[in-house]
């Protein structure tokens, strides 16, 4: 995720290398043994070159890293020569049978997020809305997205169902009311059930891995003022690539 971050890639980059990363390793995992034929010592260099790769997929031309501001995220001790870059590409490339189409949730969620997933008469902690919760909102489903996909048990969902279930999710974490709406059934596609039936697994994944902060989550502001220093750092998780 740092990575990413100084290399200014989009998150949906981030999601589509990892889910590029995915499709290497785990074909190439010996069940019996649990090892794979890809050596941990390349991992890195494997999983940066997908993000390179999906770079060049998912991003504009010019936003793609150039090979040197690539090579010098590697810890590695060797030196990557161009060349070599370009034939570790063409390596993911050939172990992905150069099937690169990818639609992960946080392409749902970003395409939600742009139609726009709060309303003018929804509510915040039993009052009106204040300016700033539509962009929370998206932080928030940004980050529940991040948090899925530390965990395969997520891959079991479509992505937009996965997509709305983390919509629910911020909108339950915020506070706004309804957690549901018909415009959003019609929007994603998924009903309140089954989104509520998802919200459940990321909320126990969320208590679980951060229980102090979905304690405070939980607990619901009572003013602006608290609503803001609760939301001016969350936790971002860890993502693998």
């Amino acid at each position: 995720a740092e990575t990413s971050d100084v290399l200014k890639l989009d998150c949906t980059t981030v999601h589509v290398a990892c889910a590029y990363l995915d499709r290497l390793l785990l074909p190439a995992t010996d069940a019996s043994s649990g090892t794979s034929d890809i050596p941990t010592h390349l991992w890195q260099l494997v999983a940066l070159t997908c993000l390179r790769v999906a770079g060049k997929f998912e991003e504009a031309e010019e936003n793609v890293p150039s090979i040197d501001s690539f090579t010098k995220h590697l810890t590695t001790p060797i030196k990557l020569a161009p060349a070599q870059v370009r034939e570790w590409e063409i390596y993911v490339l050939q172990r992905l049978e150069y099937n690169m189409s990818m639609v992960t949730p946080m392409h749902c969620i970003t395409y939600f997020n742009g139609r726009g997933v709060v309303f003018k008469d929804d509510s915040w902690n039993g009052r009106a809305l204040i300016d700033k919760i539509p962009r929370y909102v998206q932080k928030y489903t940004e980050f529940f997205a991040n948090l899925c996909m530390q965990d395969y048990l997520y891959q079991q969902f479509s992505p937009s169902l996965l997509a709305a279930a983390i919509v629910y999710s911020a909108r339950h974490a915020l506070s706004v009311a309804p957690l549901w709406r018909p415009e959003l059934e019609e929007l994603t596609g998924h009903c309140t059930e089954d989104a509520h039936q998802v919200f459940l697994k990321i909320w126990g994944l969320y208590s679980d891995t951060f229980p102090a902060h979905a304690r405070r989550t939980s607990a619901s502001p009572k003013s602006v003022t608290d609503f803001e220093g609760e939301l001016e750092q969350p936790v971002q998780p860890v993502t693998s690539a």
